[in-house]
């Protein structure tokens, strides 16, 4: 279903009101097709066979698809003009860079196929929505990027939407580095360190109040007293499943996670469950349906390769800070320290290959970026 952005919808009564217009059998798996099809048309049986034999797939004629496909694969590059030669190659189906969506779909009739055991079956009737994530809000981007869409459960709770999200300020390694690069592998990251979040729907604020977490979501609260907004309701996303929430299709609402970093959630669809198309396994769901690639910074100094640390007070650098990848940072910021004598004599060949000391060329700081 999709509605205007202002029809509020009270989801527990779209499910009971969907429920009273369809058929007793409709939650049913692995029922009849044919019969299903005869009575959703409400047609007689002369009329149903017609039909049917109308459908048959043996009176398909694949000669002239065929005659397509083989225009495309089968083509002489060498007489063709340059011009022929690009809408040929342009026009191939490219397998490698299939968008996630088509790859979900994949992956989704093979869920289909199994049959779920009887705890991890979809208690039905149920809906699914599918929810819109955007990428880190920044003032500094000129367009809204969108980062993932999900398909949720009525019965999923908020929290499990929270911990399917991903954001690439997420996996952060929190600490400066230039002592030592390689202790960035052990180093706790974002997630790790601040584990609070909160949605904000229809002026509700629904906080992860799991580990201990600390409610994030007080300083909004008390901002809108003293601005005289409102006074904003707040409950635990841990207790709430998205069944009991009044939503609005296509509008915008905010998940704010590690302290002010901010993400849109926009619901664009509400459906009934359908036992012949979708997953009927609860524990996979929230379903990951598609993910951008995202925007990737490179490194400043070779372009070549993602940036992984971000360099302040370099020398080298003409814009403080500068991002830059593993290799060029090392390369152009350290230089391999000298070992004694005594140290020679302890490490062996191997380790002299593999673990190859640095020392900083100069005074300089280093933080790790992360980019997924």
């Amino acid at each position: 279903m999709s509605g205007e952005e202002d029809e509020l919808i009270n989801l527990k009564q779209f499910l009971e009101e969907r429920i009273a217009l369809i058929r007793e059998d409709y939650f049913v798996r692995n029922k009849n097709v044919h019969e299903s099809i005869k009575a959703d048309l409400d047609l007689p049986e002369e009329t149903f066979n017609k039909l049917q034999n109308m459908c048959n797939p043996k009176l398909f004629n694949p000669e002239e698809s065929q005659r397509e496909i083989s225009s495309i694969e089968d083509f002489d590059s060498e007489n063709l003009s340059f011009v022929e030669y690009l809408k040929n190659i342009y026009t191939r189906p490219n397998k490698r860079n299939q968008p996630v969506e088509i790859r979900f779909l994949k992956n989704l009739a093979k869920l289909n196929e199994l049959e779920p055991e009887n705890e991890d079956q979809i208690q039905a009737p149920d809906i699914i929505l599918s929810v819109q994530l955007s990428q880190p809000l920044n003032s500094k981007l000129r367009k809204l990027a969108w980062s993932e869409d999900f398909l949720v459960l009525g019965q999923n709770y908020l929290c499990e939407l929270k911990d399917k999200i991903t954001c690439h300020r997420d996996e952060i390694r929190i600490g400066e580095f230039s002592e030592d690069p390689e202790s960035v592998k052990s180093a706790p990251s974002m997630k790790d360190f601040i584990k609070s979040g909160y949605f904000f729907i229809e002026n509700c604020l629904y906080n992860d109040m799991r580990n201990e977490n600390n409610d994030i979501s007080e300083v909004v609260r008390k901002w809108g007293e003293e601005k005289k907004i409102g006074t904003f309701e707040s409950k635990t996303m841990e207790n709430t499943k998205f069944i009991d929430l009044n939503i609005k299709i296509g509008f915008p609402y905010l998940y704010t996670h590690l302290g002010n970093c901010e993400h849109l959630l926009i619901f664009t669809s509400v459906k009934l469950v359908n036992p012949s198309s979708d997953c009927y396994l609860k524990s996979k769901y929230p379903i990951l349906k598609d993910k951008t690639r995202g925007r990737f910074t490179f490194c400043w100094c070779c372009n070549k390769i993602y940036a992984k640390w971000i360099v302040c007070n370099s020398k080298y650098a003409v814009d403080d800070p500068t991002f830059l990848c593993e290799r060029c940072l090392k390369n152009t910021h350290y230089l391999l320290a000298e070992k004694t004598d005594e140290e020679n004599m302890e490490v062996n060949e191997e380790q002299e290959e593999n673990e190859e000391k640095l020392k900083k060329a100069f005074d300089f700081k280093v933080y790790h970026y992360s980019q997924i």
